[in-house]
């Protein structure tokens, strides 16, 4: 037996597979976000807000991307003439953001496969 402190625990090549699940910082298991296309994405979204009880007419939901680990929802803004924003831009982007949260947390906006002309 060694003098080797509790607290250190020997690494084995089977702890480390390719089968072994991702976790968050704190040991806990990161669920697997579901790939769904863009269109998807932006069909769930615009459902969503239509639903919200702080929905307003005009609030739609017209390109979606993938960034990092957060999906973002682009749409009308509701600017004025001189491209300020006007009372119904905060309630826009706070709509955006939470629906955009909730999708987040769910799925990712999955890659289209390269056409042949991309090459």
């Amino acid at each position: 037996m060694t003098d080797t402190p509790d607290c250190e625990q020997s690494l084995h090549e089977e702890d480390f597979s390719e089968n072994t699940e991702c976790t968050g910082i704190f040991g806990s298991a990161r669920p697997q976000k579901a790939p769904v296309s863009r269109e998807e994405i932006i069909r769930m979204a615009n459902e969503m807000i239509k639903k919200d009880w702080e929905y307003m007419d005009g609030m739609e939901v017209n390109d979606a991307l993938q960034r990092d680990e957060a999906i973002v929802l682009r749409g009308e803004f509701f600017l004025d003439a001189q491209g300020l924003p006007t009372p119904k831009t905060n309630a826009v982007f706070n709509m955006f953001h939470r629906v955009s949260v909730e999708l987040s947390r769910k799925y990712r906006i999955a890659q289209a496969p390269a056409s042949p002309s991309d090459k």
